[in-house]
């Protein structure tokens, strides 16, 4: 009697046990995120706690309970983890950024929007940005093309967080670093390898606002990217005190 009682009741919750399931397995499980082996062992766990419950005869309201329970604590767990490992979190549209508002004075952290990508270009959320002795002659207003009330830094790494129109190659998440020098590619010096000397060349973290802010705007073509094996500390000094050197 009581294996049959159990079983009625099995069959009664089995439409939310089935969504339980896959919510805990296929999306809550870091590890299993769109993955066929993160649903089934979502649903083998949670077959496991419903059988026990019903066999427990625990009362039917308290078995609701404790499996919505079980399903806030997945997200909860999962979005942490997500956080921690991929730096991804929630965005209330403001984000904030080191100003120079005012040569031989330091930087202003202030609060700003988080800037949108437009057509070929990328949002790159920064995970490191390099302080370089270029930063301090910028500061010390030795460098007459960089103009006040902007975001300096120009050694960057960073994830791809939001993709601007007609951009190809790059995927949402990736590890990428940014080359400084932005050119217009058609000039007589970029076709023959010569970018540093395009006609309509400007550079990030000089002319452009830089990475010294939480969020920055790059063209698709100035990002590259890496192994995530490779720290962002290590990784934002490649594109300007390796590769000049290399170039």
């Amino acid at each position: 009697a009581r294996t049959g009682s159990a079983t009625n009741a099995l069959v009664q919750s089995y439409e939310l046990d089935a969504i339980a399931s896959c919510v805990v397995g296929g999306v809550s499980m870091r590890g299993g995120v769109g993955s066929i082996g993160g649903v089934v062992t979502g649903v083998l766990l949670f077959q496991i706690i419903s059988y026990g419950l019903v066999f427990a005869q625990v009362n039917p309201y308290l078995q609701y309970f404790v499996k919505g329970a079980i399903i806030l604590l997945a997200v909860a767990v999962d979005t942490h983890i997500l956080r921690r490992n991929r730096g991804i979190e929630i965005m209330n549209g403001k984000m904030k950024a080191a100003f120079l508002r005012e040569f031989h004075h330091g930087l202003s952290l202030e609060e700003t929007d988080i800037p949108t990508p437009g057509p070929n270009e990328v949002l790159v959320k920064v995970k490191a940005s390099g302080l370089c002795a270029s930063d301090l002659h910028i500061i010390d207003g030795i460098l007459p093309t960089v103009k006040l009330n902007y975001t300096p830094g120009h050694e960057m790494a960073g994830i791809v967080w939001e993709l601007g129109e007609n951009v190809t190659g790059l995927e949402k998440g990736q590890h990428v670093v940014a080359a400084i020098d932005v050119i217009c590619g058609k000039c007589r010096f970029c076709r023959t390898g010569q970018t540093h000397l395009c006609r309509s060349l400007k550079r990030i973290g000089f002319e452009l606002n830089g990475s010294h802010e939480e969020y920055a705007v790059v063209p698709k073509d100035n990002l590259f990217p890496i192994d995530e094996s490779i720290p962002f500390e290590q990784a934002a000094v490649i594109p300007d005190a390796v590769v000049c050197m290399y170039h």
